[in-house]
């Protein structure tokens, strides 16, 4: 426009705002949804105390224990030499712990829906 007419401003309608509101109502709702699946895959595990062994999870629960571990994992620092530990929250305020022991010899067992997840040299305990 400034080359045409010597004008700075452009001409014509100004543009109309979009409106989101359904859109962050649909990933309100997808949030809702995911957070009430992780809580009740961690009540699952909370309710598993003890060694994990050869259980049937749900895949939402190995989910969950696997990031767990991972946590664990990672707060080792490289591998783990000692019992490593992670913690989850649930909404209610109660905690989910799992406790990483390194174990030569032992074969963890995860059973879901997904398959079986063997870990070997270590042994895994919720509390």
């Amino acid at each position: 426009m400034l080359r045409a007419s010597g004008e700075r401003r452009s001409s014509g309608a100004t543009s109309r705002r979009e409106d989101f509101s359904a859109v962050k109502a649909q990933r309100l709702r997808e949030r809702a949804v995911a957070e009430a699946v992780r809580a009740e895959a961690l009540r699952e595990l909370q309710e598993l105390s003890g060694p994990v062994g050869d259980q049937e999870l749900t895949d939402a629960a190995r989910v969950e224990l696997l990031e767990l571990h991972a946590r664990a994992l990672s707060q080792a620092g490289g591998p783990i030499r000692q019992q490593a530990h992670a913690v989850a929250s649930l909404p209610d305020g109660s905690r989910v712990r799992l406790v990483v022991t390194p174990l030569p010899g032992a074969v963890t067992t995860v059973r879901s829906p997904a398959g079986t997840l063997l870990l070997h040299d270590l042994e895994l305990e919720l509390t």
